[in-house]
């Protein structure tokens, strides 16, 4: 018959029989120092006073201070392990003139979860997805050997949705199961690792936590799908390596608006949905629908209003819309959302404030995927200042431009040239800025949505309303590939 077993290091505590193993052997323990461990684990980390200890051990019975040193000391002997003098303080700690805790992780087991099972905390998905195959497929095929794969997007491009549907098919060949952790509540990159035990039904102190992980994971074999790492990223990159380090059976599938930066890892750039392409001959409904990003508004369409079909007269409409909302998914469920107050025709003429536009969604969404701005906000509020100004500065192209064209006028007042092509390779690196190679030639573009929130931290900046603003000369090759007016405005008002 099973029990309840309480799991630490390499200890076993059945407390129903009174019974501690080290390895699967029994561990010489006088009663009342194992009724002592029983009362600090039951603690769970929390302070135990000498009062509250005396009184469980020896209820009834007046005694000194001094029996229960005697029995703390043949505790920490026992649980010492042959590893040493001063171990035992990995284990039972001492809080000045408040008492004892327990600081070692606790496993706790109740007897079915002593059963080796495959466990999961993946989400079920409950949207279809659309348009993401090629990714998942990816994933599928390049995670196995790769051991750790980073998805990497701008917000609100999908990633977490992949991720799912990706570490659903995955997760069948891991015998130890996978597990899903949003890191998106953390503020702080020491609260990951206790973040992570939690996603298997563990509750650890945040300092204990990296010890807990290396025992708990050394010997599985086992999926970690880790959500949105931007804001955290050096710390889950510095538990990433340590895990992959020591553990061989963990394989790690991460998302985040940049790399983790962790040797061994595997990119995956998300792209934008594909869009109809701008051409001079309508299409009809059936050929816009052929592209996701149609395919997405529709359905999401469809749900909003119970029904939803277009037609050939609103299909160059939808497809321009897809267009203006750069393939981004968010964008697009957005705008579906709001298809019962203006119709395809009404969202495709008020897309020129699609920040204002497109606010509502889901009550049940996290408060960044809420309205487009609040997606943008949060990658924005990660950028250090000078990553900023550039930002709002290069919002002034319509078009591409070269480095070249971004020092010519992000330039100036406090930020260097240099400043500015470490902005662009760290910006694009954060997905807030996209990279194309034609005929060799490299060059920068802005989405539409990221160019209309940068363009509002322009206004909103002491770089605006300055004058009068110099006309900026730029290299040849710059204004044959973006022909716009270009100003610096960068001096005091």
């Amino acid at each position: 018959m099973l029990d309840l077993m309480l799991k630490f290091g390499p200890f076993q505590l059945f407390p129903e029989r009174r019974l501690l193993l080290n390895g699967g052997k029994p561990v010489a323990v006088s009663s009342r120092a194992l009724e002592i461990l029983i009362v600090l684990l039951e603690k769970n980390g929390d302070v135990v006073s000498k009062q509250e200890l005396m009184a469980r051990v020896w209820p009834g019975t007046v005694v000194v201070d001094a029996s229960l040193r005697v029995h703390l000391v043949a505790l920490r002997k026992a649980l010492r392990d042959g590893r040493g003098e001063g171990s035992e303080a990995s284990y039972i700690g001492n809080v000045s003139g408040r008492g004892y805790r327990f600081i070692e992780p606790i496993i706790r087991l109740a007897p079915d979860a002593q059963r080796p099972t495959a466990m999961s905390s993946l989400p079920a998905p409950i949207l279809r997805l659309i348009g993401r195959d090629d990714a998942v497929a990816a994933l599928v095929r390049e995670l196995p050997a790769r051991r750790l794969a980073s998805l990497v997007g701008g917000g609100g491009i999908g990633k977490t949705s992949v991720a799912l549907a990706a570490g659903q098919l995955l997760a069948a060949g891991y015998p130890d199961g996978a597990s899903f952790v949003d890191l998106s509540p953390l503020s702080d990159a020491a609260l990951v690792p206790a973040a992570l035990a939690a996603s298997f039904g563990v509750s650890v102190l945040p300092e204990a936590g990296v010890r807990f992980l290396l025992q708990y994971l050394g010997g599985k074999q086992m999926l970690l799908l880790l959500d949105n790492c931007e804001h955290l990223v050096g710390g889950v990159a510095a538990l990433v390596e340590t895990l992959l380090r020591h553990c061989p059976g963990v394989h790690v599938l991460a998302t985040s608006r940049e790399p983790l930066g962790v040797e061994g890892e595997w990119l995956y750039r998300l792209p934008p949905l594909g869009t109809p392409p701008e051409q001079d001959t309508p299409l009809t409904a059936a050929a816009v629908l052929a592209f996701p990003a149609a395919q997405l508004f529709v359905e999401r369409a469809g749900a909003a209003l119970g029904s939803f079909e277009l037609d050939d007269a609103e299909a160059p409409l939808l497809a321009g819309l897809c267009r203006q909302l750069d393939g981004m998914p968010l964008a697009i469920e957005l705008a579906a959302s709001r298809i019962d107050l203006f119709g395809i025709a009404g969202l495709a003429a008020r897309l020129d404030d699609c920040l204002a536009l497109l606010t509502r969604s889901r009550r049940t969404a996290q408060a960044r995927h809420r309205t487009l701005r609040a997606t943008l906000d949060w990658s924005y509020e990660l950028l250090p200042e000078v990553e900023k100004i550039v930002l709002r500065r290069l919002a002034v192209f319509a078009a591409s431009f070269s480095k070249e064209g971004a020092v010519a006028v992000a330039a100036g007042d406090g930020v260097s040239e240099r400043e500015v092509l470490e902005g662009l390779e760290n910006l694009a690196a954060k997905s807030l800025i996209n990279i194309s190679i034609d005929g060799g030639r490299l060059s920068y573009h802005l989405l539409q949505l990221t160019r209309a929130y940068a363009k509002e931290k322009l206004a909103d900046s002491v770089d605006a309303g300055c004058c009068p603003p110099p006309l900026v000369a730029l290299p040849q090759p710059y204004l044959e590939r973006a022909p716009v007016l270009v100003t610096v405005r960068y001096a005091a008002p």
